[in-house]
């Protein structure tokens, strides 16, 4: 998928948006808790250290 970066894993692709959004606004350590709740809501927690490459297409 073009949308994730390929040298970031699921949690670092998804913190990079969360990043992007509460700059600024939340703590590092809200982002944090934000990012890992995300990735609770869609079930991906599991895969959180994983890479691009290492999740199905599904997961993508």
């Amino acid at each position: 998928n073009h949308s994730l970066l390929p040298w970031l894993t699921v949690y670092g692709n998804v913190r990079l948006a969360v990043d992007k959004v509460f700059a600024g606004r939340k703590s590092p350590a809200e982002r944090d808790d934000w990012t890992r709740e995300m990735l609770d809501l869609v079930n991906m927690a599991h895969a959180a250290d994983k890479r691009p490459s290492e999740i199905s297409g599904g997961m993508k």
